[in-house]
């Protein structure tokens, strides 16, 4: 009877951690599992690039709106250095195909990254990093999704995804290596941090990331706490505020119908 019992316990528990993992937002990512040590290494001391100190019509056009104090680089001819043993310059100054010259080059940023790419062992592709005060306005122009307070502006954001990893997964590691002050936007196929210095709450790009952003958030929550709002939210929440009205609307028309 006892060795009955310890097989019926043994079945019920491995139903339970079944159960577990399909429940809680994040467990059932497949990808490459990393390695358990999750203290942070410091990659990059300082940057070594020419310094720029831009005046007149360049100063607005390289502005940090931030005011993060990251320093704007002349990167001509130093494309190809390495910044860490996984990043060149290059990878850290552009915005989709658009490669810029001038650019603001933070270290945390590129510390947060390389501790995240040795930590899961597989290559990470920055689909965008660096872009100027002038450009970012170009694609809010466009009718683009681009905050007037874009990190990337002050040369502290990228978006990016790691080979055969999962977003969630990434999200989950990020808050573990480059700690609570860091903003974090989730899509589909990609993610965005930026080293804010400070807590928000993740967002998503449209309703069709929602997973992807309960995940990231019951992260934040669990690792970090609340956090507040950011800019980069209202791109997200703007689809929320347009149906809360409307769900409102209803329910006071049921409310009606259902008083006579």
């Amino acid at each position: 009877m006892p060795a009955a019992t310890n097989f019926v316990r043994g079945k019920t528990t491995l139903w339970i951690l079944i159960v577990f993992s399909l429940t809680v937002p994040g467990c059932t990512n497949i990808g490459p599992t990393g390695s358990v040590y999750t203290t942070p290494k410091t990659y990059v001391q300082f940057i070594n690039l020419p310094k720029i100190n831009p005046k007149g019509e360049s100063k607005t056009k390289y502005k940090d709106p931030n005011k993060t104090g990251t320093v704007l680089y002349d990167t001509k001819g130093q494309k190809a250095k390495q910044l860490s043993p996984y990043f060149t310059v290059s990878e850290f100054t552009h915005s989709g195909d658009t490669s810029f010259r001038y650019a603001r080059i933070n270290k945390k940023l590129v510390n947060c990254l390389a501790n995240i790419r040795a930590y899961f062992g597989a290559p990470i592709n920055i689909n965008s990093s660096y872009r100027s005060w002038q450009y970012n306005n170009k694609l809010i122009r466009k009718g683009l999704k681009a905050s007037k307070k874009s990190y990337h502006m002050s040369g502290a954001a990228a978006d990016f995804s790691v080979k055969g990893v999962a977003i969630t997964r990434v999200a989950d590691i990020a808050y573990k290596l480059c700690g609570c002050g860091i903003g974090v936007g989730v899509a589909n196929q990609w993610m965005h941090i930026d080293v804010r210095g400070y807590s928000t709450r993740p967002w998503g790009y449209s309703k069709k990331n929602l997973e992807n952003l309960k995940s990231a958030r019951y992260h934040h929550r669990k690792q970090c706490g609340k956090g507040r709002r950011s800019d980069e939210e209202s791109i997200f929440g703007t689809f929320i505020n347009e149906v809360k009205p409307v769900l409102n609307d209803l329910e006071k028309t049921i409310e009606k119908f259902l008083k006579f």
